[in-house]
C-alpha cells in the first residue's frame, strides 16, 4: 500500500509521522491474544483503540461518568511525533501521555496492563507502583513493552515474552 503524505496529515494532522511500521496503527494478533489472556472473565475498559484519537475526545471527564470496569488495558498512540520527539514514557507527546494516563486509570483499579514502545528508557518506570515489565519480542526483534500492575503482573521485575 502506497499511502500519499498529504492523505496522513488531513487524517492525523501536521505532527504525526508515519513510517511503514507506524502507519499499521495496529498490534500484531499474536500480541492481542497474549495480552488477553490475562483478563479472562474480567470487566475491562480499553483505552486508545486505534490512534487513540476518540480517546483523548472522551478523556475529560469520562473516567468519572464510566460505568463500573474492575481492569483496563491501555494502548496511548506512540507514533505520534513532532519537534524534538524522544520515545518517553514521562512528558511525552503520546497522545494522551502515558504517564498521566496510567495515573489516572491506577486511580480507578490496581489492575492496568499499559503497552509502551520499545524505545522508552525503562529507567523512567522505577518509581511506579510494583509491576512486571515484559519485553515482547517477535522472532529477535524488540517490539514493544507491556506494563502489568495488580493482579494482573504474574512477578514484579522484567520478564520477557517471544513468538
Amino acid at each position: 500500500m502506497v499511502v500519499d503524505p498529504r492523505d496522513i496529515r488531513a487524517k492525523f494532522g501536521d505532527d504525526y509521522v508515519a513510517t511503514d511500521d507506524t502507519f499499521r496503527l495496529g498490534i500484531d494478533t499474536r500480541f492481542t491474544k497474549h495480552f488477553a489472556a490475562r483478563f479472562i472473565g474480567r470487566v475491562v475498559l480499553e483505552t486508545c483503540t486505534g490512534a487513540g484519537f476518540t480517546t483523548i475526545a472522551l478523556a475529560e471527564g469520562f473516567l468519572d461518568s464510566c460505568p463500573p470496569f474492575d481492569s483496563a488495558f491501555l494502548d496511548p498512540d506512540w507514533a505520534v511525533s513532532g519537534p524534538g520527539h524522544m520515545y518517553r514514557f514521562r512528558n511525552s507527546n503520546m497522545r494522551p501521555p502515558a504517564d498521566l494516563l496510567l495515573r489516572s486509570v491506577l486511580a480507578r483499579t490496581h489492575d492496568v496492563a499499559i503497552v509502551l514502545p520499545p524505545l522508552v528508557d525503562t529507567g523512567e518506570l522505577a518509581d511506579l507502583p510494583p509491576h512486571e515489565c515484559e519485553r515482547l519480542f517477535l522472532g529477535a526483534v524488540h517490539e514493544l513493552y507491556c506494563l502489568y500492575f495488580g493482579t494482573l503482573a504474574r512477578t514484579h521485575g522484567p520478564t520477557e515474552w517471544r513468538q
